[in-house]
């Protein structure tokens, strides 16, 4: 490369992790000319004093136009972090949700990768006291870098409580007092591990035959610790530190002979990611599921997405095995979408003795560091199977070939805040379909859109109607909970069936799983006298009732208070429970059979990593009689002994306001029932309802999967909802009501200019204000073509760039939601 060629001018486009619409452009000094590509992290001003890390989007040769470009301060990685299909990625999620690209890149990257850092001072070599004349406040300064031998620019604001501060810093440089330091404080740190060995001079054993004589009559703590040593790992063996004190060895004894020089500490850096090598050879297929196999390979030559429809307990699981395994084999990578943490547990577990070291697993309770050792196990492009949540679409794969997104009816896929709002499934749709990549969806209960796709021939479309190894389906018996309450056999919130069912599986040696999919004690606590209830000061709902922790709770923004007697209305002490959640089944449950032993699967229980991990292990290990949970329990978990489920209260799924109502009432209550008799045994479900003779609950009883479809997909054409139409949200969020309302009026007039007869709205939400903010929402219809899709989109950035343009939204929050859910 010739001189001219070295001092070539480059800009590059820096892509950051904010809600910046556009990438910003910097200038590359030309020593670093030769280091910039695309996909490295760069460390760049930006703002008056912030220094953040952003990645190197494109280059040229061209400056900007309306602004001098800045200098990069330095290139932070070596080699590219970010791949090409990455970025194609993050620009298609931008473009198909209406998200700013930024945004993308901070959901997409593990925050161990993403640094934060701000320039800090520090006093020139060369300055001396009294070599320039300084003011108060420059003297506050020096005297403060004196005291720390640095300061940041943001503690230089604190101390002198002054936004100003940059004229006093420049004043500082010129006058030659200070340097500015530029400091990136890099998130990831590696994991260390203290490894202890004998010191080689004693690895004999005539050395150690000397040294045990000398410890037994001085130190015999330290002659129990040495031996331990040596009956764990031998002579010449190492271990680490903590595992050896695991093994009931004094810490302090270990200290001492390391200080002896008997043994020797070593840090080193070691894997957070727990593999085994030991795997296991997967069992042969049942000839149904051999069929189904073959199926889905003939369409994968298409290559076309294929709809795995099994019924529950049909070994779905088993077939991707297979697939897996022959995908591993030719060294390619294989991702494994599951909608919720709870189900990773067993399924890691099975996947682990089938795949050993070659199984990764990411979701969102691993710590940053982590997530950071994941991303780059998975980006050196090795014969993995990447299992995780719906965030695992964003990791760097190499060498992807095969998508399998397990129980891709979930909702769970979606995700609602913060922005990018995208669905998992048809983001992994759009991946297999730019890379050529097979994809398999699995359900035993599809989507109405997935199925509708396979029945247009979108999808191949693959059934599996019997249970694996000739299991029944249980049985489903519907208790009517109006004739119950008639004939005086309700006890608290149960019916007398169910309570003698449960403690006659008790009585056989068999489990039980209980499903309400509301957490806490009682949703609702209600004056008996006004009907009065306590609210959460920052949202439009009520506190939910926690026993255990003894107080009440919003769960939208967190918000507590201690739990009232007395009502704030009219002075009444008739505070009466309405309604239960988990926690209420739990207590009463106990009341009623006390010789169950009882826990509860929910968000409250499972908080910590592991949590949820160790219940469903006791609940396998059969310590537990019953299992009561969310819907947690619904999705994918298989218990051999569990032979009975509970569906405490159906009528508040049927009765939500929503066009997806009982397409999710049929879905979780068969998943839920799919949990019991997945072995031999019929099992047998309960479910406790109002409404007895409602045609979802006639379909769940029959588990006639087509006539609710059949149903439901005559609705949805001729209301205009998906998938005959697509949908997109507006959202306008602000603190005061009435000016939220006036600008909802405004903002209807506005977009009913773009979208005539196809805008819905504004409609108030069922929880019309969270987190101190009003929300008013309108929807928007789409004919479901591309052309019609792409333009009504451009209409919709061009009505909302007006609206952001008008000071009055000034303090409006607008958010899209595309295909909300």
């Amino acid at each position: 490369m010739d001189t001219e060629e070295l001092r070539q001018t480059l800009f590059i486009e820096v892509l950051l992790p904010l809600n910046l619409k556009n990438t910003f452009t910097y200038r590359v000094p030309h020593h670093l000319n030769e280091e910039v590509i695309v996909g490295k992290r760069v460390s760049v001003p930006f703002g008056r004093r912030k220094i953040m890390a952003g990645l190197i989007y494109s280059i040229s040769d061209k400056p900007p136009v309306q602004y001098e470009a800045r200098y990069i301060f330095d290139i932070i990685d070596n080699e590219p972090i970010v791949g090409d299909n990455q970025l194609q990625l993050w620009n298609w999620i931008s473009h198909y949700y209406m998200s700013s690209i930024g945004l993308v890149y901070n959901a997409a990257m593990p925050a161990g990768l993403k640094l934060e850092g701000e320039s800090k001072m520090i006093l020139h070599p060369e300055y001396s006291e009294g070599s320039a004349t300084l003011d108060d406040k420059e003297t506050i300064i020096v005297e403060s870098i004196k005291a720390g031998k640095e300061l940041s620019i943001s503690q230089a604001t604190s101390l002198l409580k002054l936004n100003g501060i940059h004229k006093y810093i420049k004043s500082l440089y010129l006058k030659g007092v200070i340097l500015l330091k530029e400091d990136i404080n890099e998130v990831y740190k590696p994991k260390e591990v203290a490894f202890v060995f004998i010191a080689p001079n004693l690895q004999s054993d005539e050395e150690l035959s000397t040294l045990f004589n000398t410890l037994e009559k001085r130190a015999k703590q330290q002659l129990k610790a040495l031996m331990t040593f040596i009956q764990i790992v031998g002579m010449n063996g190492e271990i680490e530190k903590s595992e050896l004190i695991k093994a009931n060895v004094s810490g302090s004894a270990i200290t001492a002979l390391i200080a002896k020089d008997i043994l020797v500490q070593e840090k080193r850096v070691k894997s957070r990611i727990n593999l085994t090598e030991e795997e296991s050879e997967i069992e042969g297929l049942q000839p149904e599921q051999a069929v189904a196999l073959n199926k889905i390979k003939s369409a994968f030559e298409e290559p076309k997405p294929v709809l795995l429809f099994g019924v529950t307990s049909s070994g779905k699981t088993h077939i991707y095995s297979h697939l897996i395994k022959e995908r591993l084999a030719q060294g390619k990578q294989v991702l494994y979408l599951l909608p919720e943490i709870a189900l990773t547990t067993q399924l890691i577990q099975r996947l682990q003795i089938y795949f050993g070291s070659q199984l990764v697993v990411t979701h969102s309770k691993f710590s940053n560091n982590e997530r950071v050792e994941v991303y780059h196990e998975i980006s050196k492009g090795k014969p993995l199977l990447i299992v995780g949540t719906r965030s695992a679409i964003f990791q760097p794969f190499k060498n992807l070939d095969l998508i399998i997104v397990d129980e891709e009816h979930e909702n769970s896929y979606k995700q609602h805040e913060p922005s990018p709002r995208f669905h998992a499934r048809d983001t992994a749709l759009y991946i297999a379909s730019k890379n050529k990549i097979n994809i398999l969806l699995g359900s035993a209960t599809p989507a109405l859109e997935s199925y509708y796709n396979a029945l247009q021939n979108k999808y191949a479309l693959v059934t599996l109607k019997k249970r694996f190894d000739n299991a029944i389906l249980p049985q489903i018996e519907v208790v009517d909970m109006q004739l119950q309450k008639k004939q005086k056999r309700i006890r608290g919130i149960f019916s007398d069936t169910l309570l003698k069912a449960i403690e006659k599986n008790k009585a056989n040696g068999k489990q039980t799983i209980l499903f309400q999919n509301k957490k806490g004690y009682v949703p609702v606590l209600e004056c008996n006298v006004c009907s009065w209830t306590p609210k959460c000061k920052n949202c439009d709902i009520s506190l939910t009732y926690y026993k255990y922790q003894n107080n009440l709770r919003c769960h939208y923004c967190g918000f507590t208070q201690p739990v009232i007697n007395q009502c704030a209305a009219c002075g009444n002490k008739g505070i009466e429970l309405i309604g239960y959640g988990t926690e209420r089944i739990e207590d009463e449950l106990s009341l009623h059979l006390p010789d169950l032993s009882i826990k509860r699967l929910d968000y409250n229980t499972t908080r910590l990593k592991n949590s949820h991990k160790k219940i469903i292990k006791e609940f396998a290990d059969g310590n537990i009689d019953v299992l009561i949970g969310t819907q947690m329990v619904a999705k994918g978990l298989d218990f051999e002994n569990v032979t009975m489920v509970g569906i405490l209260n159906a009528d508040h799924l049927l009765n939500f306001p929503d066009f997806r109502a009982n397409e999710r009432t049929f879905q979780l209550l068969t998943q839920v029932a799919g949990r019991a008799g997945r072995r031999k045994e019929e099992g047998i479900v309960y479910i406790q309802t109002s409404k007895p003779n409602h045609f979802i609950i006639e379909r769940i009883k029959g588990n006639d999967y087509n006539a609710m479809y059949d149903t439901e997909i005559i609705e949805r054409q001729s209301f205009h909802y998906p998938p005959f139409n697509r949908l997109i949200k507006i959202t306008l969020k602000h603190k005061d009501a009435l000016e939220l309302y006036k600008l909802g009026v405004h903002c209807k007039s506005h977009l009913l200019s773009y979208f005539g007869d196809n805008l819905l709205g504004p409609e108030k939400p069922y929880v019309s204000k969270i987190r101190n903010l009003y929300i008013l929402n309108f929807v928007v219809k789409m004919e479901n073509t591309g052309i019609q899709i792409k333009e009504q989109k451009q209409k919709l950035r061009k009505a909302v760039s007006e609206l952001e343009q008008d000071k009055k939204y000034n303090t409006t929050r607008i958010i899209i939601d595309v295909d909300p859910i």
